[in-house]
């Protein structure tokens, strides 16, 4: 049985999260507003990528009125960014903040304008960052995605795969592709290109792998 202490606790935890993902909340819908304008104008782009975080949020219907209206208000009113970018801070949520300079990057990066760089520089300054160290950030993601998207086709796995699914794909590819099974009389070529197949077939295995916790060489 939970103590009233312990429930009390967890309410004011839990009311601690709800104004942490508040405070967050309204730096990236105002600063998603602030950027879009900046680059000249408001494009379809940008409010569909609007949208696209709205449901990478999971938002209620509440939550995305919200998130229009601080949009709105980057985009035409007069925003104290620095005290917004205080309040986050003062959260202390590393993992809301690199959503929130994630979501600038990404939208900045739609219409580059000199202009709306130099927004999206201001703000990431307002939480401890730079631009520049953003756009490192997001190219290492997206290096690191194209790496486990290309690991996936080698094993010819989905993306939505288990651990034991990436285990068995792995070892029914490195018995069907292994050089032992090759026939005697196959040519170098071949017994080459079995060879770098089962290097290639392990790299992608060993990648996703890495990328999946817990999951142990066979």
């Amino acid at each position: 049985m939970v103590s009233p202490l312990n429930r009390l606790l967890q309410q004011m935890a839990e009311r601690y999260a709800a104004r942490s993902r508040h405070a967050h909340m309204r730096l990236l819908f105002t600063g998603m507003g602030r950027i879009a304008k900046s680059a000249g104008r408001v494009t379809a782009a940008h409010i569909a990528y609007a949208k696209a975080v709205m449901e990478r949020l999971d938002c209620t219907p509440r939550d995305r009125a919200r998130a229009i209206a601080w949009f709105n208000e980057g985009k035409e009113g007069d925003v104290d960014f620095h005290q917004m970018a205080s309040r986050c801070l003062r959260r202390q949520s590393p993992v809301l903040d690199g959503l929130v300079l994630e979501a600038f990057a990404a939208i900045a990066a739609l219409e580059p304008t000199p202009a709306a760089n130099r927004t999206l520089h201001l703000l990431a300054s307002l939480l401890g960052r730079s631009a520049a160290a953003i756009a490192s950030d997001r190219a290492t993601a997206q290096r690191e995605q194209g790496e486990l998207a290309n690991a996936r086709a080698v094993l010819g796995v989905a993306a939505d795969v288990d651990e034991e699914g990436i285990r068995r794909a792995y070892r029914q590819l490195a018995k069907r592709h292994h050089p032992d099974l090759l026939p005697l009389d196959a040519s170098r070529e071949q017994r080459e290109s079995a060879v770098a197949r089962t290097i290639e077939i392990r790299g992608a295995y060993e990648r996703l792998r890495q990328a999946t916790a817990g999951v142990a060489a066979p």
